[in-house]
């Protein structure tokens, strides 16, 4: 619908608000539209790593920690 009314507003001589007030569309939906389609892409930049992140040795460490014996689930093969 906004297609519509962006295609309809300029050609035809009527206003914008005419043509969504006709089509039953908001106005700020197709200007919302008009204004996304016409702007240029955005860049996408790589995130800095938290300044706080874990080394990849300590990440190591905790994950050696996590898959020890003693924090498997001992429960998976009972049939309680």
């Amino acid at each position: 619908m906004t297609d519509a009314v962006m295609a309809l507003a300029p050609a035809s001589g009527i206003t914008a608000a005419a043509a969504c007030a006709a089509f039953g569309v908001s106005r700020a939906t197709v200007q919302r539209r008009h204004a996304r389609l016409s702007a240029p892409p955005a860049i996408s930049r790589p995130r800095p790593p938290p300044a706080r992140a874990l080394s990849a040795a300590q990440q190591q460490v905790v994950l050696d920690l996590l898959h020890a014996a003693r924090f498997a689930d001992t429960l998976a093969g009972d049939s309680a």
